[in-house]
C-alpha cells in the first residue's frame, strides 16, 4: 500500500469513528444512571487519540461509551467499518454483534 494510499485509508478510519461519535448522546451517564466522570474523559481522551491519529486507541473509546450509553445501531455500524479497515476482525465481529442487538431493542 503506498503511502498516500495509507493515508486515505486513516482519513476514512477516522471519518467512521467521528460520524460514531456524533450519535452519543448529549448527556452521557453511566450505567448506573449518574454522569460519569470516567465517561466525560474516554469522550475527551478519544478526540485526543483522534487528532493524534491513534484511531485504534479511539475505537477503544468509543466502544467503552458505547457499551455506557444508549446509542443506536449506526454507531455500531460505524465501529465495526473503522476497525475491518484497521483489519481488527475481531472487533469488527464483536460491534456487527452489538449493531445486531441494537437493532432488535
Amino acid at each position: 500500500m503506498s503511502h498516500s494510499e495509507q493515508i486515505r485509508r486513516w482519513q476514512e478510519i477516522e471519518a467512521y469513528l467521528r460520524k460514531a461519535a456524533q450519535f452519543l448522546p448529549d448527556l452521557m451517564v453511566s450505567k448506573d444512571g449518574v454522569k460519569s466522570t470516567q465517561v466525560k474523559d474516554a469522550l475527551r481522551l478519544c478526540f485526543e487519540f483522534l487528532d493524534h491519529n491513534e484511531l485504534e486507541l479511539a475505537l477503544y473509546e468509543l466502544e467503552y461509551l458505547g457499551e455506557e450509553n444508549a446509542v443506536p445501531p449506526e454507531y455500531w455500524q460505524n465501529l465495526a467499518a473503522a476497525a475491518k479497515l484497521m483489519e481488527l476482525h475481531e472487533r469488527a465481529n464483536q460491534s456487527m454483534d452489538q449493531f445486531k442487538r441494537s437493532q432488535s431493542t
